[in-house]
Formats: C-alpha cells, structure tokens, sequence
C-alpha cells in the first residue's frame, strides 16, 4: 500500500496498481487511482478524481469536483458543493451529499476506452440536500479530454440492469432522460430491489405502449409525470 499526499498547490497525483491512500490535500487537483482498492480524499479545491481498476472509494470533498468511478464496484461520495460523479462499469455507490449535484451511474471514455452505459449493473444513486439531477441518459458532451457519449443507460439486461435512486425529493430533484416523454413508460409497485415493500416508480422504455427495458427505479416515490418539467428534464 502507498501512501500518496499532495500540497497546498495543484497536484498531479497518480496511484499504483496495489491499494492506495491518495490525499490532495489544498489545490485543484487531478488524482487518479490505477489498480487496487483505493481510497482518494480530494479535500479542498475543485478536483478530477478517477478510480480506474479495483473497488474504490472517492470523495471529493469540499470543492466543487469531478468523480468517476472506474471498472469495478465503486463508491463516490461528494461534498458540499455542486459536484458531477460518474460511475462508469461495476455496480456503484454514488452519494451527492451537499450541494446540486448530477449523479450518472455509467457512461464515460477516455481515449480509446470502450464505453459502458450500464449494461448489467445495479448502481445506487443517493442526492443529499440540495437540488440534484439522476441521469439515465445524456446526450454527447465534453468535459475536458472526457467524452460523454449519447445514450440511454441500462438497456442491455432487462430487470437486471438500472439505477436505483433511492431519495428523490418531488420538490428539488429531477430526472435526466434522452429523448422526449414518449420514449418512456413509468410503472408503480412494490419493486424487490429498492429494499422495502413500499410503493415505487419504474422507468421504462415504452415498447409499443407498455413497459420495455427497466432503466431506473425511484424508491419509495409515486405520483411522478413525465409531462411534469420540474420531475423530468429530456436531452435531445
């Protein structure tokens, strides 16, 4: 295991391919982990934090900061500011905590790397306070070298592939989808994966009318319209 620690300035900080601590310490900072299960503190600053191989945990801290998760079974944890965090494969953890904050649980490429839109993974997706934005789908984007490829996650596995979003708030949150309301189908019932025997919605993809592949499922939550532009926003 290594110890890595940055300074008051910006830092550069790259992991090995055992378990890493990495600290950024002050400074925006670009920290990324390689292989193992490591453990990144961003601290303060606006950083780009990336897990790459292993079961890691990210937090961001008190910046506003980037966060992607890498091949495996991530958590990503912001801090108090507006922080945007992707989790890319495995099934991840990603939790908003303050400030408005967009969650994605897949979806990201680097270079050449292949894209993964969530195909057979579960990922949870927890907000905090604030006013945050769950996307299923995106439309192409740039951040930096990063490129956000268009398309609608969870599509591969049926049942066995969504996001669990785990506490909306109807009044603060919305939903990111690609497309129009048409392109969707919601359902509400007691769902096993969200934990409880509550009522919850599923988000489909409409197939003719009825309820396609499962993509997202809103714990714990009813009443949702996908007419209603302060529950949804559609990307073209």
């Amino acid at each position: 295991m290594s110890q890595i620690t940055g300074t008051a300035d910006d830092n550069t900080l790259i992991g090995t391919a055992e378990a890493d601590q990495i600290d950024g310490l002050d400074g925006n900072d670009f920290i990324r982990g390689e292989g193992g299960n490591d453990l990144v503190e961003g601290r303060r600053g606006r950083d780009d934090i990336f897990g790459n191989g292993g079961n890691d945990t990210l937090n961001g801290g008190g910046g506003r900061d980037d966060i992607y998760g890498g091949d495996d079974n991530d958590q990503l944890n912001g801090g108090r500011a507006n922080d945007e965090l992707f989790g890319n494969r495995g099934n991840d953890q990603l939790n908003g905590n303050d400030g408005n904050d967009t969650l994605a649980g897949a979806g990201y490429v680097i270079g050449n790397t292949s894209l993964a839109f969530g195909g057979g993974e579960i990922d949870t997706l927890t907000g905090g306070s604030g006013a945050d934005r769950f996307n299923l789908g995106i439309p192409e984007r740039l951040l930096d070298d990063i490129r956000l490829p268009q398309g609608v996650f969870y599509t591969a596995s049926g049942n066995n592939d969504y996001a669990l979003i785990t506490d909306l708030s109807v009044a603060e949150d919305t939903i990111g989808l690609l497309g129009s309301a048409s392109d969707y189908v919601l359902v509400e019932q007691s769902f096993a994966g969200a934990g409880d025997s509550s009522t919850d919605t599923l988000i489909h993809q409409n197939n003719s009318g009825q309820a396609g592949e499962l993509i997202g499922v809103v714990a714990d939550v009813t009443g949702l319209a996908l007419s209603s532009s302060t529950q949804f926003t559609f990307f073209s």
